[in-house]
Formats: C-alpha cells, structure tokens, sequence
C-alpha cells in the first residue's frame, strides 16, 4: 500500500486465494456466515493498522467509544469491570473493584504497571521474561501472577514464565502515554475478510498493484543486480523484494548460504491460538467482549451486531492453546457449556445450535527472551532485499500493529534508498 501511494510499480505474489493471513474469514455452511480465525480488538494505538483501514476505507466497519471498560465474567458469577480511564493512576484505580486484591496487592499492582510503563527503569528487562521482573518488584501473590498471566496471554500470546519482557513493556508503555482516544478499544462490526482483505484488495487493484494470488514462490535468488522469483515453471524478475512471512517460510525462499545467514530460522517456535464460533438459540451475553476469569477459555465476544437482548452468536479464543486437542465435539461442547453457564446465566436454558473449533498452529511466534534479540531488522546488508511481517524487530509484540509497522518501515527504506 505504502509503495503504491508513492506511485512505485507493484506486484503483490500471495500463497492464499485471499489477502490478510491470519486477520481473514472462512465461509461456514452450518452457520451461513463468515467465521473470523480468530476474533480481533482493534487497540486505538495500532496507529499503523488503523491507518492502512483509513485508506482502504474500511475503518468505519471498526466500532470504537462505545464502552470505557473490559468486563471480568468470574467463576462464581459475579462481573468486575476495568475502567479505560484518562490515566495510569485512574485506570489502576478500577482494579481496587477486583475484591480478591488486597490493598498491599493492589499497592504491588500500582508498583508493577508503573515499571512496565517506564521500561527503562526495570534492570535486565532485556533478559527478563515478565515472571523475572515481576519476581524482582516482589509482585508474587497467585492473584497478582494471574493479572499478568491474563494480560501476557493477550498481548503476548504466550504464559509470564516464558515471554519476553521488553515487548510487553513497550506494548503497556504506547498504551498509557497514548492519548485518551488513543486507548480506546474497537470491535469489528463485519467480519475481518470484509475489513481487512476485501478491502485490501479492491484499493490495491484501483491503485494499479498486479496482484497473484495463490502462487507458491519456491525460491528466490540475487542475480546480475536484481531479484529472481520463482514458482513453478515461471519466473519474475524484480529489482527490490519485500519478503512478507514467516521465519520458516523465510528460510524456505532465501535457500543460498549467504541468504539463510540473514537469521536463525530454527531458533524460533510458535505459540498456537483457538477459535471457538457458536451460535445459541437465544441471546447469552450482554456486553460486546469480556475475559472469562480462571477459565480454559480466555476471551468470549458477541460475534456480528447486536441483537435484542444482547449476543447469541458467540466466539471464545483461548490463547497459547498447547493441548486443546484430542477432545471431540461433543466433549468441547459439554466443556465449554459447563465453564460458561455459571459465569452467563443464560446459558443455562439455552441450547447451541451450531459450533465450530478453529486452531491455528502457527498463530505468532513464542518471544522469549532470547528470540527477542534474534528477531531481524527490515533491512538486509543485501541491496534491495527487505524483509517484513509481525515476527520483525518492531519492538512490539507479534500483532497486527507490528506486521502494519514493519510493513511501512521496509516501504520507507526500500523508497528512500532508491531515491
């Protein structure tokens, strides 16, 4: 998009049938709509995501500054809300509701937030997983570590024990020093194929971008000062290539020597998401999204538009999902069922008419702390070779605002080097 905006010649090679990786849909039969692989919020700011909607002109299918607060569905069925206030000390102030705190926890929760914020302040934050800087602030009560392991699993993917600290901090500290607007949290009134690759694609297509989707690039080679593509029988010849993937399909195209030196592909593994989609046959959920407290599932949300009385269309994502498998439909569905109708009283009476269990293997990659300091740069001592994707040293966590950032800070070095 970047490329294409500064009126470069661009084709886009796209292994899929349809643009947006993980952020895209799948047409279910049984439940005659378009299922997300894994429902997204959409964080004021992911400036760099936004961004790329507003000129696809698909932001306005993104629903912000209707609610101010996450709500916390308990095991016993009672509900917390965390205020989005207009700063850290009256955002922090909404945890005193959380009765399981103790005043000396909510006081190490204040203490906690506010080294993250600030980042530099934490010794050896680079070395640290969140566990360690946690432990050295003596934040340590099972209450506590579970905060933190609920906001790690969201923002990170991944449990305290093993993420890397520094990107979590970076991700809290854009957060709070964000403008009030900026923290604000949006929901996705259309299914993300619509938002993201639909939109993605007519823009690009107005703008003159040669799209090929559904090739498979096998392999990529430097030759005579400019870059060879390869898939199947054919080739491209490029004078500058943003590769856009994952570490291990990176190593797959760079197949020389010299190429593979770029980063240690093996060096990095992935953390798995899960999808749950089911549709009741009456509304169960009055609110747009919440955390489900002390559960297998992490996060529920009301899939689509709201309906009278709320949501009976519901997905459930379980992050870090390492052993959700080996249960039938019937085991997930009496499982799922069991954890919610006391959190959701609605449940109770209500029957499911449709479910579907989604998991994505490779969903983001697990940034421990010594994949942190492996994570490449865009740029590559090899001319016009760039590389990009949410796994790219950003700082960031592997979201959707790290791929939007990586993505335009290879477009920007890519134009200002042949300038």
């Amino acid at each position: 998009t970047r490329l294409a905006e500064a009126g470069f010649e661009v084709t886009l090679f796209e292994r899929s049938r349809v643009l947006g990786g993980r952020s895209t849909s799948f047409w279910e039969r049984d439940f005659s709509e378009w299922l997300d692989h894994g429902p997204h919020l959409f964080i004021g700011a992911y400036c760099e995501a936004l961004r790329l909607l507003g000129v696809w002109g698909s932001i306005d299918d993104v629903q912000f500054g209707e609610w101010n607060s996450v709500t916390w569905l308990m095991e016993d069925g009672k509900r917390h809300s965390l205020e989005i206030a207009k700063s850290l000390p009256e955002s922090l102030f909404s945890f005193s509701r959380f009765k399981y705190l103790s005043l000396n926890e909510k006081l190490n929760l204040i203490k906690a937030m506010k080294a993250f914020k600030e980042g530099s302040g934490i010794t050896l934050l680079a070395n640290s997983t969140i566990k360690d800087v946690l432990r050295s602030l003596n934040v340590t009560t099972d209450n506590l570590l579970e905060f933190f392991e609920t906001l790690s699993l969201a923002v990170m993917n991944a449990p305290i024990e093993t993420t890397a600290a520094a990107p979590f901090s970076a991700a809290i500290r854009e957060w709070f020093v964000s403008e009030m607007r900026l923290r604000m949290i949006g929901i996705p009134k259309t299914p993300l194929k619509e938002i993201v690759g639909d939109a993605a694609e007519r823009w690009l297509l107005k703008s003159n971008v040669k799209l090929k989707k559904g090739i498979n690039v096998t392999g990529v080679e430097r030759e005579d000062g400019t870059w060879n593509l390869k898939w199947g029988n054919e080739r491209e010849v490029f004078e500058s290539l943003i590769i856009a993937s994952s570490p291990n399909d990176l190593a797959r195209l760079l197949a020389t020597k010299e190429l593979l030196d770029l980063f240690d592909a093996e060096a990095f593994d992935y953390s798995p998401i899960a999808g749950i989609h089911c549709t009741f046959d009456k509304p169960v959920i009055d609110v747009p999204f919440a955390h489900l407290h002390n559960s297998q599932y992490h996060w529920i949300f009301g899939r689509g538009r709201e309906e009278s009385g709320g949501w009976r269309r519901i997905s459930i994502i379980i992050s870090n999902a390492i052993g959700e498998d080996g249960k039938n439909k019937g085991e997930q569905i009496a499982s799922l069922t069991c954890d919610l109708r006391d959190r959701l009283p609605e449940v109770k009476s209500a029957s499911i008419l449709n479910f579907r269990y989604v998991k994505t293997v490779r969903a983001t990659i697990m940034l421990t702390p010594e994949v942190e300091q492996l994570r490449p740069g865009y740029e590559t001592n090899y001319p016009g070779l760039y590389v990009a994707g949410d796994w790219i040293d950003t700082g960031l966590p592997a979201t959707i605002e790290s791929a939007a950032r990586s993505g335009r800070s290879a477009a920007e070095a890519l134009i200002s080097n042949l300038k």
